[in-house]
C-alpha cells in the first residue's frame, strides 16, 4: 500500500500547483492547470471507479439512463434531441440530424453535397494519404497494425 500523502487542494485557484495531486472529496485528483481530473484522466464527477456524482446505479450518465428516467430521455425511450415523435431539437424538418442533411444543407455537409469528413474533393479529414477513406485504407490499416505489434508482444502459439 502507497504510505504517501497528499495535501488538501487549495481553494485559490493561484496556489495550486500543475499536475500535482490532491486531496478533494474523498478521492485523489489532479489540477492540470485548466481543470480538475481524476486519476483516470477523467472529470471526477463522470468517473464510474470514482464513483462520481453524475453516475446512477445502473453505471450510466444520469441524465441518459432509461431506467431512472433520466431528464434527457423522452417517453418513447429516447434520447430527447433525437427523438422524432417528441420534435428533437436537433433534428430538421426532414427526420435527420441537421448537419447531416442534405436538403438543409447541413453544417456537415460540404459544396459537393457528401459528407464533408469522407469528400475527397474537400480533402475531409477522413481521407487518407493515398485518398481512401482512413478506416478502409489496407496501406493505413496494415501500417498501424505494424507499429502496434512493436509495442505488444505477442505470445507464440
Amino acid at each position: 500500500m502507497n504510505s504517501q500523502t497528499y495535501d488538501v487542494m487549495p481553494i485559490k485557484i493561484k496556489d495550486r500547483k500543475i499536475n500535482n495531486i490532491y486531496y478533494h472529496k474523498n478521492i485523489l485528483i489532479k489540477w492540470t492547470g485548466k481543470k480538475i481530473i481524476c486519476l483516470h484522466n477523467r472529470i471526477p464527477s463522470y468517473c464510474l471507479e470514482c464513483y462520481g456524482s453524475k453516475i446512477c446505479a445502473h453505471q450510466c450518465i444520469k441524465y441518459f439512463c432509461k431506467k431512472c428516467k433520466g431528464t434527457m430521455v423522452c417517453r418513447h425511450g429516447k434520447n430527447k434531441m433525437y427523438c422524432e415523435e417528441c420534435d428533437g431539437r436537433y433534428l430538421c424538418e426532414h427526420g435527420v440530424r441537421k448537419y447531416k442533411c442534405l436538403k438543409c444543407k447541413g453544417s456537415g455537409i460540404c459544396e459537393h453535397e457528401k459528407n464533408k469528413y469522407y469528400c475527397k474533393k474537400c480533402g475531409g479529414r477522413g481521407i487518407c494519404e493515398h485518398r481512401r477513406r482512413k478506416d478502409r485504407c489496407y496501406e493505413c490499416r496494415n501500417w498501424q497494425n505494424q507499429n502496434f505489434e512493436n509495442f505488444i508482444q505477442l505470445p507464440k502459439i
